[in-house]
C-alpha cells in the first residue's frame, strides 16, 4: 500500500474490488477463527484516473505442483510511454533489479546499491539494508538532523487507511462475512514527542530486547524505552 501511494503520490480514493482468501491451519478444528489473511488482492481507484493492484499471498502455489517458489516481492508503474519494474525493493541489498521497458525501444536492467541520497548526507554501504537506512533516518531526525528520506506519521496513517478500506470492502462481501479486524488505522492516540523510541513487546524475550535496546543505545547515543503492551510502565529504560 505504501509502495502504491508513494509512486502515485495520492491516496486511494476507493476500492473497485477486493478478494480474500484466510489461513487454515492443518486439521484446525471447527472452532478455529479464520481471521488471519493468506491471500489478499485488491484494486484500487486513485486520483487522476490512475487504477492500481496489489497482491499479498504468503503461499504461493507450488512450481509443477512441488518445487516451493521463493518470495516475491516487487512493483510495476505502466504508463503511456513503457514500464517500470522493481524486484526486491524491501531488501535490495541481497539481489534487485529495475527494469525498464521504453515503447518502440530496447528494455534495459538497472541495479543500483548504492543511495545517492545516501551519499550526499555521508551515509552509505553495499552491506546496508533498508532497515539500517531507516534506522539511520529515525535517529537522524530524533537528534535534530535533516534526513536524506523521511516518511511522515501523516503518510504512516494513510497508509494504514487504505488497508483498512480494503478491509472494509472485504468485509462486505457476502462470501467473507466471517472475516474480523480491529480498526487499526483510528487506534494512534499513544504518541511521544520526546526523544525516545517507545517498543512494544507483545511476544519476546526481555532479556533479548534489553540486549538490543543497550547495544543499540550505544551505537547511537539515543534513549530507548521498552514497554509491555498491556500497560504504560517502562520494563527498561537505557
Amino acid at each position: 500500500m505504501s509502495a502504491i501511494q508513494y509512486l502515485t503520490s495520492s491516496n486511494p480514493t476507493s476500492v473497485i474490488a477486493a478478494t480474500h482468501i484466510p489461513y487454515v491451519p492443518p486439521n484446525a478444528p471447527e472452532s478455529y477463527v479464520k481471521n488471519v489473511d493468506r491471500r489478499v488482492e485488491a484494486t484500487l481507484a486513485m486520483p487522476s484516473d490512475i487504477t492500481a493492484t496489489l497482491v499479498v499471498d504468503h503461499r504461493l502455489p507450488p512450481i509443477y505442483g512441488f518445487i516451493p517458489q521463493l518470495p516475491k516481492v516487487g512493483v510495476t508503474v505502466e504508463g503511456e510511454l513503457g514500464s517500470v519494474s522493481m524486484y526486491n525493493y524491501v531488501l535490495p541489498t541481497w539481489y534487485h533489479s529495475i527494469t525498464v521497458k521504453i515503447n518502440g525501444s530496447a528494455t534495459r536492467v538497472e541495479k543500483v546499491y548504492k543511495s545517492t541520497a545516501g551519499k550526499l548526507m555521508g551515509k552509505d554501504d553495499n552491506s546496508w539494508t533498508t532497515y539500517r537506512y531507516q534506522l539511520e533516518a529515525f535517529v537522524d531526525k530524533v537528534r535534530g538532523r535533516e534526513p536524506a528520506v523521511w516518511v511522515s506519521k501523516e503518510e504512516s496513517v494513510s497508509a494504514m487507511q487504505g488497508i483498512e478500506m480494503v478491509y472494509e470492502k472485504v468485509r462486505k462481501s457476502s462470501s467473507n462475512r466471517e472475516l474480523s479486524m480491529i480498526n487499526v488505522a483510528t487506534d494512534w492516540t499513544r504518541v511521544k514527542t520526546e526523544k525516545q523510541i517507545c517498543c512494544t513487546i507483545i511476544d519476546a524475550s526481555r532479556a533479548r530486547g534489553s540486549d538490543a535496546s543497550r547495544r543499540a543505545s550505544r551505537h547511537f547515543g539515543v534513549k530507548f524505552e521498552l514497554f509491555n503492551h498491556t500497560s504504560s510502565s517502562p520494563l527498561l529504560t537505557v
